[in-house]
């Protein structure tokens, strides 16, 4: 049976009051490799810039709020450094929802609604066989 993983958060309750009130609230991005798809691990490795990831999906670099840009696979993406281009769901899944296994292989983010909203509480964790192809998010 497959599984599909219910995104589990621990909040203080100044981050949840901020968060029901659709407030933004920023973390230090964990930069966890073994949640980095793999081909992006190698990449990550190299980064040195200080990132945080907000829960409503923007993104700081250094401090500064950085640009999203669509690209050719309808995903949003930011250059975290020079050479470094990485979705921005993919940084608020690895970021923002609990992961209770090692490794993230043959594990995807998927958006609940289907769509593009990249707040943590659309996104969740699936098995790779229980995403479905052609939506949004990988």
């Amino acid at each position: 049976m497959s599984k599909i993983i219910k995104q589990i958060i621990e909040y203080s309750v100044d981050e949840l009051k901020k968060i029901y009130k659709t407030e933004e609230v920023f973390r230090k991005y964990p930069k966890n490799l073994k949640f980095a798809l793999e081909n992006d691990r190698q990449n990550l490795s190299k980064l040195t810039n200080d990132i945080e990831v907000s829960n409503i999906g923007n993104i700081k670099i250094n401090g500064i709020l950085a640009s999203q840009f669509l690209k050719e696979d309808k995903d949003l993406y930011v250059t975290l450094q020079v050479g470094i281009e990485y979705k921005v769901y993919r940084l608020v899944a690895e970021t923002w929802l609990c992961f209770p296994f090692e490794d993230t292989n043959g594990w995807q983010v998927h958006h609940i609604f289907n769509d593009y909203n990249n707040r943590a509480n659309n996104l969740i964790w699936c098995e790779k066989a229980d995403h479905i192809p052609g939506i949004h998010g990988k």
